[in-house]
């Protein structure tokens, strides 16, 4: 895409947060309808960007249509302080910010789909014209962890701490009846969601006899104390959050006879499995992965639906290593009994078959792409990967078949595509954009002989609400350079949008193990709101980033706040190739780790950075969530030196260059005591700064007024500091 002339109107944040959307309302969420004669997905309202709506699209012919309008849904408030803290903490964790439709599944072996909005769930005919949505819970509840059984018998979710089902014609049944608060049934506990990603507290075995669910104990953690201020005053909160190196809460697997009502404890943590990491029930059989506290072993463990005691797990396959183990979704059934999971043993992410019995257990590793990031489908022949080859910046589905032992890649646009896939009907939908294209949304066959079918594609016209801003819309450069260990580094640099001679440049930073900023993808608009204020943008994906496996991320280990500012400096160079570039005038911004690799970078590098601003930074990793840090820097115990080096704290006494700081003051996850005690530091330095708090805000600072507050002021900063 060419746009067309600059023009004069400057993106600002007050337009970036507002209605309508100015990435428009691009679909999200599709799932394919059973029969794949439609597709279903949620869309932000073209009045409400926050509020979603599902819509359905036919898949022969391309027709979209308005489904289930939210509003006709909603029966008490959305406001934040309606929900429970269940709900309020099952979206921060999903980082869903949103309200209307938040989730929506279909009901198995039904043409109905299951509509979650304000803490309920609705059941609509989909096959029935002008089908009137049925309340499934109780009027006036709020629930949370919905889930509908396999055969669609049941739906299961999870009210005031305790596990309910109920069936589709409105009998509710109660599996858990714990009344203690410090107790939770069917729900993950907050390392599980937050730092493993595994957003699941119960399942379902396949023929629905039984459920196995998660019972945490919160009472093993100490109870810690913060304040939450927000616009109307200030209040304490007690929080049970698990420090770095302190006790985790307790976790048990139970297994729970719909026949019999008959509950039993399968599973629970213990010194040498200290975290449940994943559960699939499927064949008759309860599979887990578990992580010793350090993160260097995982063990797939099996037990046999027969199974009468703790003693009958059986280890199928063990992996370790001399730094940690990442987790992901990929463990899942083939069709033969066997088990395909990924491992980074290697170096990359390549998967792998387990085939196992009563006795033993073999693994075969298979023919792939230099690194797979997510298992799309398998079967006993084949499987269906995203992952990359040889650009990471860009994401493509390969076909990996076990027969013939080849791979192919079966996406060629060049970009950052992700795919879903309807094996039952042989269709995938592939949604890819690049630095010059925006998103566009095709219907495909998995074999090749079906005609591409065109869903969605972003067309910026004179109706768009971006159009205005199009002309100085900046396409993006994307490249790389070699780490000090010869590794390469992928950067995006997107040059100002109207260039008069020399201009500052933003470092907008992440640099965290996990994450990755540099995708081959239209350009955030967030970048654009730099680069049309007059600055340069440069995003780099150092040492420890994400997507490039154990051998990429390792340097990092028990060093965090070092070799990620090593690689943000040496990537500086890169402007020396660009006229427009002043190199004296470098700023650098970044939230969460972010916001963290600013203040590393201004107080290591104080050659290299005019000026920077952190948003809800770590200050020091000992008060920091216990799975995550310690999968990083070990046990702050037999580390001390390490986390002592990685503490901001310990470099503030180097920082000279003028700083904004920015925290919510109801983060519950980098809690507010971070900034407090750069703040103080700062203070008893006798360094000056910048500061900006935001009532109520929690880590994600998601909410339009701050949004555009915070924005404002980032913009103003940099202007009085950069230019």
């Amino acid at each position: 895409m060419t746009p067309p002339e600059k023009s004069q109107v400057q993106l600002t944040p007050a337009r970036l947060f507002a209605n309508p959307p100015l990435a428009g309302t691009t679909p999200s969420d599709f799932k394919f309808s059973p029969d794949a004669d439609f597709l279903f997905f949620r869309r932000a309202a073209a009045d409400d960007r926050q509020r979603f709506d599902l819509w359905k699209v036919d898949t022969t012919s391309g027709e979209k249509s308005l489904y289930v309008d939210a509003r006709s849904l909603l029966h008490t408030s959305t406001d934040i302080t309606d929900l429970t803290d269940a709900e309020r903490a099952e979206r921060e964790r999903k980082r869903q910010f949103s309200h209307g439709i938040t989730d929506y599944f279909w009901r198995s072996n039904h043409h109905q789909l299951i509509i979650i909005i304000d803490g309920q769930a609705f059941l609509v005919d989909t096959h029935e014209v002008d089908s009137q949505p049925q309340h499934l819970c109780p009027s006036g509840s709020r629930q949370s962890g919905f889930q509908c059984s396999p055969r669609g018998s049941y739906l299961s979710y999870v009210r005031s701490n305790n596990l309910y089902i109920c069936d589709f014609v409105g009998h509710e049944t109660q599996l858990t009846a714990d009344d203690d608060p410090l107790l939770c049934n069917g729900l993950p506990d907050f390392l599980a969601a937050e730092e493993m990603h595994r957003f699941e507290g119960h399942w379902w075995s396949q023929d629905e006899t039984y459920l196995v669910y998660c019972k945490v104990d919160e009472s093993p953690v100490k109870s810690s104390f913060r304040m939450e201020v927000d616009a109307m005053g200030a209040r304490t909160i007690e929080q049970r959050y698990p420090h770095a190196g302190e006790p985790n809460p307790a976790v048990e697997l139970w297994h729970v006879d719909l026949a019999t009502s008959a509950h039993k404890r399968i599973w629970q943590s213990d010194d040498q499995t200290e975290y449940l990491a994943r559960v699939l029930c499927s064949h008759g059989e309860i599979i887990i992965q578990t992580q010793d506290r350090r993160q260097q072993r995982l063990d797939i463990m099996r037990y046999a639906e027969s199974a009468e005691s703790a003693e009958s797990w059986q280890l199928i396959h063990q992996q370790s290593s001399d730094t940690w183990i990442n987790l992901t979704d990929d463990l899942r059934f083939i069709d033969d009994g066997s088990i395909l999971y990924s491992s980074e043993q290697d170096g990359t992410r390549k998967l792998y078959t387990l085939t196992f019995d009563a006795k033993q257990s073999t693994t075969q590793a298979l023919i792939g792409p230099q690194h797979i990031n997510r298992v799309l489908h398998a079967s006993n022949r084949c499987a269906y990967a995203m992952g990359w080859d040889t650009d990471a910046s860009q994401n493509h589905m390969y076909k990996l078949d076990f027969v013939e032992s080849r791979y192919d890649q079966i996406t060629a646009t060049v970009g950052w595509h992700e795919v879903i896939i309807c094996a039952a009907h042989n269709l995938y939908l592939d949604c890819v954009s690049n630095e010059t294209q925006p998103e566009k949304i095709s219907l495909h066959g998995l074999s090749p002989d079906k005609t591409p079918h065109q869903i969605f594609a972003e067309k910026i016209d004179r109706d768009h609400p971006y159009a205005p801003y199009l002309p100085n819309h900046v396409t993006s450069i994307y490249a790389q350079f070699p780490a000090q260990d010869g590794q390469p580094l992928y950067y995006r640099l997107t040059p100002p949008s109207q260039i008069e001679g020399q201009h500052a440049t933003v470092v907008y930073v992440y640099g965290g193990p996990g994450a990755q900023k540099v995708r081959r993808q239209w350009s955030p608009l967030l970048v654009q709101l730099f680069a049309q204020n007059g600055f340069g943008v440069l995003e780099i994906d150092n040492r420890g980033s994400g997507n490039r496996g154990s051998q990429f991320e390792a340097p990092l280990y028990k060093a965090m706040g070092s070799i990620e500012v090593v690689d943000q400096v040496a990537g500086l160079s890169i402007l020396t190739d660009h006229a427009w570039a002043d190199l004296s005038r470098v700023g650098i911004y970044g939230h969460s780790y972010g916001g963290y690799m600013s203040l590393m970078c201004l107080a290591q590098a104080p050659q290299a950075f005019k000026a920077g601003v952190a948003v809800a930074p770590v200050s020091d990793w000992a008060l920091y969530d216990s799975h995550y840090t310690e999968r990083y820097m070990g046990l702050p115990d037999e580390n001390v030196s390490a986390y002592h080096n990685a503490n901001v704290l310990s470099h503030l006494d180097k920082l000279s260059q003028p700083l904004l700081l920015m925290h919510g003051m109801a983060d519950d996850n980098v809690l507010f005591t971070h900034s407090t005690m750069i703040m103080s530091k700062l203070q008893h330095l006798g360094k000056p700064f910048e500061l900006m708090t935001y009532p109520g805000a929690k880590h994600s600072m998601q909410e339009t007024e701050i949004s555009i507050h915070r924005f404002d002021m980032i913009l103003d900063f940099f202007e009085r500091h950069l230019t």
